[in-house]
């Protein structure tokens, strides 16, 4: 038999030991004791206790096993409850989080580099993670056997002061970037403004995605548009660009500065 400790006395004149050849006579009289898995069998004496526990533990570990299953389910269900309680709180958040996002991809498209932009996209993907950790189980510490083992990798307090957090760290980087000033091109001729251009997407058409807020600020400022027209050596290297949304993006600028549909 496994030992199963009693524990600290319960006086009632209304109980009995559960083992049935106890053989006290005086039953009203006994100080009981629970047993200290199920919490539900009382025993006059570690001696009833084992001589019941063929027939003992059979409800024993049922019930051990099934208020387990009822502890890790009450765990679960109050963390997620507690996530839904606070999903305005969250999705208001994101929100914010989201608008200071395209704020600064504006902002890098306006100074002709990537870093604005990378920052924002950044603490919007770290904000995402944030949210799975307020609500997946941390696996990796969760033993079957205690319920109080089931916990999210992260808090809901420390999920959303991890949002507050990124929040505010996102609209930091739009005070700091929104006084930065963008590379000065004033000066250039047509055919150079066309030819720093030509160079920017010829150097870079493999990693055309780091360097397309810089050519979309180039065409902005009119960079390889000469007399109304874009210069038929730079158009072709446009069509080389693969990214569909970027080249989309680009045509549209060139149509907006020189009248062209192209």
């Amino acid at each position: 038999m496994e030992d199963r400790i009693l524990t600290n006395p319960v006086s009632s004149s209304q109980k009995h030991c559960f083992w049935a050849e106890c053989p006290n006579e005086d039953q009203a009289s006994l100080t009981l004791m629970k047993c200290s898995k199920c919490k539900t069998a009382l025993y006059c004496s570690t001696s009833c206790q084992r001589k019941d526990w063929s027939q003992h533990k059979i409800v024993c570990v049922e019930k051990n096993n099934l208020q387990k299953d009822e502890d890790i389910l009450s765990v679960v269900m109050k963390q997620a409850k507690k996530a839904l309680l606070f999903q305005e709180k969250h999705k208001l958040l994101m929100e914010s989080i989201e608008k200071s996002k395209s704020r600064l991809a504006l902002i890098s498209q306006e100074l002709g580099s990537p870093d604005a932009r990378l920052e924002g996209e950044k603490i919007f993907k770290d904000a995402q993670n944030c949210l799975s950790e307020m609500i997946d189980p941390d696996w990796s510490k969760v033993e079957f056997s205690n319920p109080k083992t089931f916990a999210a990798k992260m808090t809901i307090e420390e999920g959303f002061e991890k949002l507050e957090s990124l929040k505010e760290k996102a609209e930091n980087f739009i005070k700091e970037y929104s006084c930065k000033k963008p590379p000065s091109i004033e000066g250039l001729t047509e055919n150079e403004k066309e030819e720093l251009l030509f160079k920017t997407i010829d150097d870079n058409i493999s990693q055309i995605d780091v360097v397309s807020d810089r050519i979309l600020f180039l065409i902005s400022n009119g960079c390889g548009l000469v007399e109304g027209n874009f210069s038929e050596r730079v158009k072709q290297k446009v069509e080389l660009i693969k990214d569909f949304n970027l080249k989309f993006e680009i045509n549209m600028k060139i149509s907006m500065k020189s009248g062209l549909f192209l």
